[in-house]
């Protein structure tokens, strides 16, 4: 998909990438209707999702849109990694969506991956890492360098937390990270800083993320493995399919969702807003590859810390990345770790 910004009612126009298995506006915005909306209207979240409005139209704004693309491209104003694609010439739709950009001097806007809220069904019961956590040490395997210079995302289990001075911390970070946020006068930052982690936990934002933490568990109970990792079959022949793996299909979306934080900073009293964008729902193709995907973080040790390549140690994590990890350090003595994983 690319983007283009719309002076419709402050919203962005998302239209299909010519490539192959593009899929449809239509299809997306029925998805949406029928499978997205529904998982948060009983919580009182509709609200945060972004809005999608199909619309129609001829190939002539297609073309004009192209051309567009183009003159964007000539002036350097388009993103690097969208140079050279192009919308498809058969498109009849595009969906108008909310515009969370920032208003400059009055807002500012970050993003957050949620990710996977709660670990794998198919994590073993001694893992130290969770899914994320584990997933990017897995790729950190090909990396040269030591573990310092490699990228380390936060651990997604921050988000959740039961501590919420830790879920606070994690935001508030996030925030520090804004430009526009920095240039505000200290005591609006202050305000900034309370309304956010306010919202984020004991606010909207708090349940929001719960309530996406509880479809994951709900969505995908057993795992693309299907049972326990420490007694399951690992043949593709018995890759999901049917129901089970729609559900699949909707847990997978849900983990690779995106968060848009907005905080409004221009009034005497600060207003947070989050809408979730990226709910397109995953392709069943996909399932083959989370299947081979788990089981290599499985039968590699990547959940346990046991994982092994020509370079020991130069893919590891630091101990305290995981909030799994930092719980096992807590409770077992460290001459003991090592005999339990």
């Amino acid at each position: 998909m690319d983007e283009l910004i719309s002076p419709v009612e402050n919203l962005l126009l998302r239209v299909s990438k010519d490539i192959p298995n593009a899929t449809p506006c239509n299809e997306i915005f029925q998805n949406f209707e029928d499978s997205i909306k529904p998982l948060f209207i009983e919580s009182d979240h509709l609200s945060n999702l972004v809005k999608l409005q199909l619309i129609g139209f001829g190939s002539q704004i297609v073309n004009t849109l192209n051309t567009v693309l183009v003159g964007m491209e000539d002036s350097n104003e388009r993103r690097q990694s969208r140079v050279g694609s192009r919308i498809r010439h058969d498109s009849l739709y595009g969906l108008l969506i909310t515009n969370m950009s920032p208003e400059p001097g009055r807002s500012c806007t970050f993003e957050i991956k949620p990710k996977w809220l709660c670990q794998s069904p198919n994590a073993p019961k001694l893992a130290i890492r969770c899914r994320t956590c584990a997933l990017s040490a897995y790729r950190n395997r090909e990396l040269e360098g030591p573990v310092s210079s490699k990228k380390w995302p936060p651990c997604p289990l921050e988000l959740v937390s039961d501590d919420l001075e830790l879920v606070a911390s994690n935001f508030t970070m996030r925030l520090q990270e804004q430009k526009a946020f920095n240039q505000q006068p200290v005591d609006v930052r202050v305000r900034v800083m309370l309304a956010v982690e306010d919202y984020f936990t004991i606010g909207k934002g708090r349940s929001l993320l719960k309530r996406i933490e509880e479809l994951q568990r709900l969505h995908d109970p057993e795992g693309v493995l299907g049972g326990h990792a420490l007694g399951m079959s690992l043949c593709k022949d018995e890759l999901p399919s049917g129901p089970r793996a729609l559900a699949l299909r909707m847990a997978m979306t849900l983990r690779d969702c995106s968060m848009f934080v907005r905080v409004h900073f221009d009034d005497k009293e600060a207003v947070v807003e989050a809408r979730l964008a990226d709910l397109d729902l995953k392709s069943e193709d996909k399932i083959e590859e989370w299947f081979e995907k788990e089981r290599d973080l499985v039968l590699g040790g990547w959940y346990l810390g046991t994982e092994r390549d020509l370079r020991p140690q130069a893919h590891r994590a630091p101990a305290e990345s995981c909030v799994m990890a930092r719980k096992f350090s807590k409770k077992v003595p460290l001459h003991l770790q090592g005999t339990l994983v």
